[in-house]
């Protein structure tokens, strides 16, 4: 009898090398090949695996690694942290032992194994940090644990061609090994290389042809990034996601070959506080810049061909170039945030006739918006965050958003009014509000909102009232207020809601304690008005927390 499909198997940990922790925390087995397998068979690698994972604990680094050749066969994932704890005399031990290995050659143990996916860590990388003695400068890394890292990557811990994914964090090296080509790397298709921050330069990756993701992070020492990076002229010629983090010493990157980068598809930088241009690549459509100088976006603004562009952390930031908008017109998304020192928007961002999703955050100078947003005829979320000085919105902003279908302003305490033209945003369904703190009305067109499902309005204290048209859409679903203090009562009209199908009423002083007894089930005054909605809440948001958390435990 077999079995068809995958399967996981999964070793345990793969306790103590040199009684100190050195874990081969791995996976050894990440699937069954699509054939049938005798029940037999898969028994017994369940019980090996089961024999070597408590083998392990107490061998020394060589008999350890001799462990691991048993496996040498079986395709999968592994993953080995805290190789800052290896000994270089047990690293020079393995070297000498190799001999002995399966048909007398030279070759390291992990080159035998026919692995999938491999990770290797000095330090923790599941926890996203290093270990205490190779996060530092190189000049607190010990000569000895550089060198002992660098035989180990070098030879010992070399994979095996048939490589897919490589993961490499906190290697406290000067320079990357030479087996890092397109030769010994041939079916990799995913490279990761984290935390390497003594290294100088990149290794020659350019020329690997089939890699589809790229991401390289933590280079502290990398200056520039040279031709030795791309290999040849057709570099990079299956790679998909590119991302750079953290190179806070990167000044220059080299012209793109002509025809390197021809498949990319997403990139993304993120603190290169220094490097100012950036390399021309044909087909890019998804562009992150986050944290870098504010000039690099002149050579973003040379692109053609995005249609989603994140620009963050910029505090430098003083104007968005006009290129960037006049040579990207099918833009579907756009993002800007954390830029206190822009002003305004560009006066041009009204001929995205694309655009779909707009988002614009945490500007401490924005005073106001581009009058050319009644232009975007194809948004559909709108998103405004953390701009204390927005006063109000354009009165003719919303008139043309035919297709708008989310609309959500938060943290915007100086924003008095909403567009009384927001009426013809007939495709509205969920309106947020937030922290809107001299918010004092709603423009009385709301009831125009044929599609409006969900209202939230939190914490804009001066709101007095809620608009009598309200009671029209009878498309509303969600309705929420939350420390809205103004608010005096329970609208009459809420009975009209027909298809109201949750309200929550929190933290309105004046209104929450006596409305509480008000909307008792089945005697409450306003009970009738509300009967018809199946979730119901008025009182403290604090008490509803803990009913919440009440509810979902009792449920587990």
């Amino acid at each position: 009898m077999g079995i068809l499909g995958k399967g996981k198997l999964l070793a345990e940990e793969f306790g103590e090398l040199m009684n100190r922790k050195v874990r081969l925390a791995s996976h050894i087995v990440e699937s069954i090949p699509n054939h049938f397998i005798n029940l037999r068979q898969l028994r017994d690698i369940r019980e090996r695996l089961d024999d070597i994972s408590k083998e392990m604990a107490g061998k020394t680094w060589e008999e350890g690694i001799l462990q691991l050749l048993e496996l040498q066969n079986l395709p999968g994932e592994l993953k080995i942290k805290h190789l800052e704890n290896v000994e270089r005399r047990r690293v020079a031990r393995t070297y000498l032992i190799s001999e002995d290995l399966p048909g007398n050659r030279r070759d390291y143990c992990l080159e035998n194994m026919q692995l999938n996916s491999l990770g290797l860590s000095w330090g923790d990388a599941d926890e996203h940090k290093l270990s205490v003695s190779m996060r530092g400068p190189r000049s607190q890394t010990g000569h000895l644990s550089v060198e002992t890292a660098r035989i180990l990557l070098d030879s010992t811990l070399k994979p095996n061609s048939r490589i897919k994914k490589l993961f490499v964090n906190g290697y406290p090296g000067t320079e990357f090994p030479n087996w890092m080509n397109a030769a010994a790397l041939c079916n990799l298709i995913q490279l990761e290389l984290a935390n390497c921050t003594n290294c100088e330069s990149l290794p020659t990756l350019g020329e690997l042809p089939l890699l589809k993701v790229l991401r390289i992070q933590g280079m502290d020492s990398v200056v520039n990034i040279g031709n030795e990076f791309f290999g040849g002229m057709r570099a990079f010629s299956s790679l998909t996601e590119f991302s750079l983090k953290d190179f806070p010493k990167l000044e220059t990157w080299s012209t793109n070959p002509v025809e390197a980068f021809t498949c990319l598809n997403k990139l993304t930088i993120i603190n290169c506080p220094v490097l100012i241009p950036m390399p021309w690549f044909p087909s890019l459509q998804h562009v992150e810049i986050r944290n870098c100088h504010p000039v690099m976006l002149r050579s973003v603004a040379q692109l053609r061909s995005i249609s989603t562009l994140i620009i963050g952390n910029s505090p430098e930031l003083l104007y968005i170039p006009k290129a960037l908008i006049e040579n990207n017109l099918l833009l579907s998304s756009l993002t800007i945030s954390s830029c206190p020192k822009l002003r305004s928007l560009p006066a041009n961002v009204g001929k995205l006739q694309n655009l779909k999703f707009l988002k614009i955050g945490w500007f401490q100078e924005l005073h106001s918006l581009p009058h050319g947003l009644t232009n975007l005829t194809s948004l559909e979320s709108l998103e405004i965050i953390e701009c204390p000085n927005l006063v109000s919105l354009p009165e003719q902003s919303l008139e043309g958003l035919s297709s708008l279908r989310s609309l959500s302003i938060e943290n915007c305490h100086s924003l008095t009014s909403l567009p009384s033209r927001m009426q013809h945003a007939t495709a509205l369904e969920r309106l947020t509000i937030m922290y809107c703190s001299n918010l004092v009305s709603l423009p009385n067109g709301l009831q125009h909102l044929s599609a409006l499902k969900s209202l939230s309005i939190l914490s804009c204290t001066g709101l007095a009232s809620l608009p009598e048209g309200l009671h029209f859409i009878t498309t509303l679903q969600n309705l929420e207020f939350h420390d809205c203090p103004e608010v005096m009562e329970l609208p009459a009209w809420v009975e009209n809601l027909v298809s109201l199908r949750s309200l929550t009423i929190s933290d309105c002083q004046n209104i929450c304690p006596e409305l509480e007894k008000r909307c008792q089930r089945g005697n409450g005054v306003d009970w009738q008005k509300i009967s018809h909605t199946p979730y119901i809440y008025v009182g403290s948001s604090t008490l509803q927390q803990r009913r919440n958390t009440a509810s979902s435990s009792s449920t587990s």
